[in-house]
């Protein structure tokens, strides 16, 4: 499972096969703005009034997903295949997707989640310092 921030200064945790969580280092401008990118386009897909608008939203938003998503899995040594395997979050809403990138699917996070997580403060039962995780 990879789960990537979207707040702060990005990165994540990877949480291997034999469940031990590692951390992932912050991502480069271009790689966050990718990932925010997809993450309005698939909540906005779901929110549009015209279908066929709603639908091209999706796609291209599963493009962007679909050629990043494998690229920052193949930095970690690749990660397990899986419809559900990675997921994205951000104060303002995240997504999930295979290890493909295909498919990727909105879900709303709480007003102010990200909040501990990104200042350094944690949530509960998170570590709070980064090389816990290393």
């Amino acid at each position: 499972m990879m789960i990537l921030f979207g707040g702060g200064d990005g990165g994540g945790i990877y949480i291997d096969a034999n469940g031990r969580p590692h951390r992932i280092p912050p991502w480069s401008p271009d790689v966050m703005a990718q990932l925010k990118a997809a993450n309005v386009l698939t909540t906005a897909a779901q929110r549009v009034a015209v279908p066929d608008l709603g639908k091209e939203m999706s796609g291209l938003a599963e493009r962007l997903t679909g050629a990043l998503v494998p690229q920052l899995a193949k930095g970690l040594g690749g990660i397990a295949p899986g419809e559900n395997t990675v997921a994205f979050v951000d104060g303002d809403g995240g997504f999930t997707c295979g290890s493909t990138g295909k498919h990727p699917i909105p879900f709303p996070v709480p007003h102010g989640f990200t909040r501990g997580v990104t200042a350094g403060e944690g949530a509960p039962g998170m570590a709070t310092n980064p090389r816990a995780l290393a």
